[in-house]
């Protein structure tokens, strides 16, 4: 499927799309097992002022059951059809590591299923808006704090930093010396120390 610009007169190429489809078999009973019509992948390719394409968008499905009234036993049987499971995030699939939003996020279970962190304010059920492009690499300022192109991005279970990138060996080496710091206390509460003592809070 191409979209095309009518340039002088004359058409011109701008997006193009590939969907590529699939027939899984419903597996409704022994006897019957119809295919269903599956969209599988989409390729988008851009065509305007020369070639590029982005990466493909992957879908999966489960079957379920689409009706309530089967009845094996009068003859009518449960209709399997297969339902969205999981997208496959083409920010992913292009390489981006994972998600931080001053904001709320949803699909919370395809997410951790899919292994792509992301780091919310909350979580919302609530559909979202689509209607600007905004921008990369560009300055920003996510929850107060300020983030610009360079800086390097650290999150697990306890929540993000962010580290400046002229002032990553720095905090490499702070972060060394807090361990190995921690390491020693460690060992000293393993000895029968207490902590008041190695504070110094008496």
């Amino acid at each position: 499927m191409t979209t095309q610009v009518k340039v002088d007169g004359d058409f011109a190429d701008v997006d193009h799309w590939t969907l590529e489809h699939t027939f899984p078999a419903t597996m409704e009973s022994a006897a019957l097992t119809f295919p269903s019509l599956w969209l599988d992948r989409i390729k988008h390719e851009g065509r305007a002022g020369g070639t590029a394409s982005v990466p493909d968008v992957t879908t999966a499905g489960t079957r379920y059951a689409n009706r309530t009234d089967h009845n094996v036993s009068a003859g009518v049987a449960v209709t399997n059809k297969y339902r969205l499971h999981r997208l496959t995030l083409a920010a992913q699939c292009a390489g981006i590591a994972g998600l931080v939003i001053d904001g709320g996020v949803r699909d919370v279970d395809s997410i951790v299923e899919m292994g792509f962190p992301a780091f919310c304010r909350a979580v919302s059920i609530k559909g979202t808006t689509k209607n600007r492009p905004g921008v990369v690499g560009a300055p920003i300022s996510c929850g107060g704090t300020p983030v610009h192109p360079g800086d390097v991005i650290i999150g697990d279970r306890d929540g993000v930093v962010v580290i400046p990138g002229d002032r990553l060996t720095a905090a490499i080496d702070a972060g060394i010396e807090r361990e190995r710091k921690e390491d020693g206390m460690r060992a000293a509460l393993e000895s029968g120390m207490l902590t008041l003592d190695l504070l110094g809070l008496r």
